[in-house]
């Protein structure tokens, strides 16, 4: 399988996150059932810090591609005795450890049923908030897009290359297992440049960027490049694994949307407006005009000073299929070094090479 890789930003964050509320949990189970708050914050930091560790690297991560192959009913019964061992484990060593016991001891089978409970009910929540998306389930629940909202948003489509001859080739379920290593690195990138994954629809990513805060257009431009950069360190294992690097256009582009629920027995956030149609639209004519990253005037306007890294090419306004006036866009490229590879960084601060392919190319 494509190799493994270094914890992002985000997932460091959101295993943070759990074992905070892992230890607000353990201080209340604590002070009822042993009128120990302290030992209890310890211990469900500990508790939860590790198993979503173990869920976010291990079972949702490529250490668990293996695993997730077996037959559901197999999977189940592994995972429930793999969280079983884990919970004993922890709750008996890091008992002993925060009593300063010289030896091990079984925690009562009280508090490991709660354990075990509580990991299981954290893991629910993690997979619904994987599922719909970071934050999309905690803006359900708060009701943040009963009515819709216009928000400014930069945003990023990535879009594989050649899909359906490599579909063919690879035949559906491998080509499966090609979409989700390639989503993965896509996403990573987006993800340690502070965006979010919009949705996946068919082989296309799409990642969008609030840009009143954050890192905005400047963190959408990293993350295009940082993707490809990400997949090019993988081209061996790419290759063992499917027989092929994948390569991908992109499309950049800023503008205006509505936020807002979307569905009736199925409910999704929704983006709306011309913003996402001009999107489209921009990917569209990397197909037509053979560049693998295009980038509206809106977009270049807004990235304030990131571009110094970038080699902008102006193309002629080029008419799309249902805009009235022709888009005015720019075909990128990063800077080279003085070594001649390619490079994308920050303002003012280098970073790895990154290279380009024809769009066209498997």
């Amino acid at each position: 399988m494509i190799g493994a890789e270094m914890p992002t930003r985000g997932q460091i964050l959101r295993i943070v996150r759990v074992a905070a509320v892992g230890g607000a949990v353990g201080s209340a189970y604590g002070y009822l059932a042993h009128d120990a708050a302290e030992i209890g914050v310890e211990l469900g930091v500990m508790n939860a810090g590790v198993v979503a560790a173990m869920e976010i690297f291990g079972f949702r991560g490529r250490f668990g591609e293996r695993l997730r192959q077996l037959p559901f009913r197999t999977y189940l019964r592994l995972r429930i005795a793999i969280y079983l061992v884990a919970v004993i484990a922890i709750n008996s060593i890091g008992l002993s450890l925060v009593n300063g016991a010289s030896s091990i001891r079984l925690a009562d089978h009280a508090d490991i049923v709660f354990a075990l409970a509580a990991c299981v009910l954290g893991n629910l929540l993690i997979g619904a908030n994987e599922l719909l998306g970071p934050g999309v389930l905690f803006a359900f629940a708060a009701g943040r897009y009963v009515r819709p909202s216009r928000e400014e948003r930069a945003l990023l489509l990535v879009d594989l290359c050649s899909s359906t001859a490599i579909a063919e080739r690879l035949g559906e379920a491998r080509f499966l297992d090609l979409l989700n290593a390639f989503f993965a690195d896509v996403s990573s990138a987006v993800d340690e440049h502070g965006g979010d994954i919009h949705k996946y629809v068919g082989d296309e990513v799409i990642a969008a960027w609030p840009r009143k805060s954050g890192p905005g257009a400047a963190g959408a431009m990293r993350a295009c490049f940082a993707a490809r950069e990400r997949i090019m360190a993988r081209a061996e294992a790419y290759r063992r694994d499917f027989g092929l690097i994948p390569d991908f256009r992109a499309a950049l582009h800023a503008g205006p949307v509505v936020v807002g629920e979307l569905g009736y027995l199925k409910k999704e956030i929704a983006l709306i407006g011309d913003a996402m149609n001009t999107s489209e639209r921009i990917l569209a004519a990397c197909r037509e005009t053979g560049r693998p990253v295009l980038a509206s005037r809106a977009f270049m306007e807004s990235l304030g000073g990131a571009e110094e890294t970038l080699v902008p090419e102006p193309l002629a306004p080029l008419r799309a299929r249902g805009k009235a006036a022709p888009l005015e866009l720019v075909a990128l490229r990063p800077v080279e070094d003085e070594s001649g590879r390619d490079r994308i960084a920050e303002p003012r601060r280098t970073v790895s090479p990154v290279t380009a392919k024809d769009p066209d190319e498997g």
